[in-house]
C-alpha cells in the first residue's frame, strides 16, 4: 500500500502559524467566558451571604451550591493557564477566594460586602486583559470588536451595579435597617442604573443599525416594568420609609432574575464574537 508523504513549505509554515494563533485566541474567548460565569456566581455569593450574615438562614444551602461551583470554575480555568499566561493572575485569583471562603461567615456585613467587591474588581481586570488580545487580532472585524468591548464594559457594569444593589437592598431589608453607608451606596446605584441602561440602549442601537441582532436590547425593554418596580421599592420602602418592612428574600428573587437575564443576553453577544472567529478562520 502506497502512502503520501507530507512535505512541509512556507504555506505548511504560515497555516501552522494562523491555527496556533487561531487556537491561542480561542482560548482567551474561553476563559473570558469562564471568567463571566466566575463573576456571575461571586456576585450570587456576595448578596446571599450578606443575606445569610443579617440573619436570613435559608440562603446556606444556596451558598454551599455557590461555592461548590466557583471551586469547579477555578479548576476548569487552571486547564488554560499554561496557554494563555495567566498563571500567576489566576493563582492570585484563587488565593483571594479561598480567604473569602474561609472567613466570611465570621466577617461583618460591610467587609464581607468589600472582600467579595475587590475580587470582583480583580476578575474584571483579568477579562479585560484578555479582551486586549482578542482586540489586536486582525481576524475579529471591527464591528465584532466594537461588540466585545461593549459587552465587556459598560454592560458588564451594569450587571456589577445591579448585583451590589441587591446584596446592600436586601442586606437593609432583612435588618429592617439602612445605615449611613448603605443609604449613600444605595442611593448612589439608584441613579446610576438608568444612566446605564440609557447608555447601554444607545450603544446597542447602534450596533443594531450595523446588522447585529443584539438580544440585549431586548432583554432591558422587556425588563423595564419589573427593573423600574425594583428600584421604586428600594426607594420608597427602604431608603425613604421610617420603618422598613419589604421582604428581603422576595426583593433578592427579583434582583437575581434581572441580573441572570442580562448575563444571558451577554453571553449571546459574547457568541456571536466567538461564530465571527471561527468564520475567520473557515471561510464557508
Amino acid at each position: 500500500m502506497n502512502t503520501i508523504a507530507h512535505t512541509f513549505g512556507v504555506d505548511d509554515h504560515q497555516n501552522d502559524a494562523t491555527a496556533t494563533a487561531f487556537h491561542q485566541q480561542r482560548l482567551f474567548l474561553t476563559t473570558i467566558q469562564l471568567l463571566c460565569r466566575l463573576t456571575r456566581a461571586v456576585q450570587h455569593h456576595r448578596g446571599g451571604s450578606m443575606a445569610y450574615l443579617s440573619g436570613d438562614q435559608t440562603f446556606l444551602n444556596q451558598l454551599n451550591q455557590c461555592q461548590s461551583h466557583i471551586q469547579t470554575l477555578f479548576s476548569t480555568l487552571q486547564l488554560t493557564q499554561d496557554f494563555t499566561q495567566l498563571h500567576e493572575a489566576l493563582i492570585n485569583l484563587a488565593n483571594n477566594w479561598e480567604t473569602i471562603r474561609l472567613g466570611w461567615e465570621h466577617d461583618g456585613v460591610m467587609h464581607n460586602f468589600e472582600f467579595h467587591s475587590h475580587l470582583l474588581d480583580e476578575i474584571k481586570k483579568l477579562m479585560r486583559q484578555c479582551m486586549q488580545s482578542l482586540l489586536t487580532d486582525s481576524r475579529i472585524n471591527h464591528r465584532h470588536k466594537q461588540l466585545l468591548q461593549l459587552q465587556l464594559g459598560q454592560a458588564f457594569d451594569n450587571i456589577e451595579s445591579l448585583a451590589r444593589l441587591r446584596g446592600l437592598s436586601t442586606n437593609a431589608a432583612i435588618i429592617k435597617a439602612c445605615g449611613e453607608e448603605s443609604h449613600a451606596r444605595i442611593s448612589f446605584l439608584l441613579k446610576v442604573i438608568p444612566e446605564q441602561n440609557q447608555q447601554l440602549l444607545k450603544q446597542y442601537l447602534q450596533l443594531k443599525t450595523e446588522g447585529f441582532k443584539i438580544d440585549g436590547i431586548e432583554v432591558i425593554k422587556q425588563q423595564s416594568k419589573s427593573l423600574n418596580r425594583l428600584l421604586l421599592s428600594i426607594q420608597i420602602q427602604i431608603l425613604e420609609s421610617d420603618q422598613i418592612n419589604i421582604n428581603g428574600s422576595e426583593l433578592f428573587s427579583l434582583a437575581t432574575e434581572i441580573i441572570e437575564q442580562r448575563w444571558q443576553a451577554l453571553g449571546q453577544g459574547l457568541q456571536l464574537v466567538e461564530h465571527n472567529h471561527f468564520d475567520s478562520l473557515i471561510q464557508l
